[in-house]
């Protein structure tokens, strides 16, 4: 099969396809003057792997005494929007507190 015949052409596959300072915008190469996005931000503390279990640890019972009260409320008053509210967020925190607590604690213990 002799492929002269056939022309192909390369195209950007979407929107977000870039080079260096340059972003393709679906019609042309234009230059791409955007910042990076905030989520690349690196977030240093300084504190050791056994810290933060301890820190998370804490939190974890803050959030979990909390929901508690949350849930103590939603029994008091049948209902209660705002209670019901307090009583998801604060069990969402008390959750993930432990999550990163036994996360940081596995890297800890090697």
């Amino acid at each position: 099969m002799d492929s002269s015949n056939f022309n192909f052409t390369q195209q950007p596959s979407s929107s977000a396809a870039a080079t260096g300072s340059q972003v393709w915008n679906g019609q042309q190469w234009v230059s791409n003057t955007a910042a990076p996005p905030a989520a690349s931000t690196i977030i240093k503390h300084g504190k050791t792997h056994t810290q933060l279990v301890q820190h998370y640890t804490n939190y974890y019972h803050l959030w979990n005494a909390q929901a508690e009260k949350a849930r103590l409320a939603c029994a008091a008053v049948p209902g209660d929007s705002e209670a019901i509210q307090r009583e998801k967020w604060a069990t969402y925190y008390s959750t993930n507190s432990a999550a990163l607590a036994h996360y940081h604690l596995g890297i800890s213990q090697g």
